[in-house]
């Protein structure tokens, strides 16, 4: 684990080589009070996060912060993409 960031669960890692330390509701305390350690800094379950495919937009530097359509399902795409997809030129 480094900058916030540990391995990946099996979930994203069809997507990326790395994710974010999600803490469960009953580990915020702890952590915040400092009796967790980093035996709490591990992936996520599997059925934490949810993925979808969206618009291209997304990546735009002139996309609006605000923009909540921005993560809406992208229309004509049936399953989420591949890594391949979502990093090829």
């Amino acid at each position: 684990m480094r900058d916030g960031v540990t391995n990946t669960n099996e979930f994203i890692a069809e997507i990326h080589d790395r994710m974010p330390v999600i803490l469960e509701a009953d580990q915020f305390e702890p952590w915040l009070s400092g009796r967790a350690s980093i035996e709490v800094l591990k992936p996520a379950a599997d059925d934490v996060l949810q993925k979808w495919p969206v618009s291209k937009r997304v990546n735009s530097s002139r996309a609006r912060d605000d923009d909540e359509t921005l993560i809406d399902l992208a229309p004509n795409i049936q399953s989420a993409p591949s890594a391949s997809d979502l990093f090829s030129a």
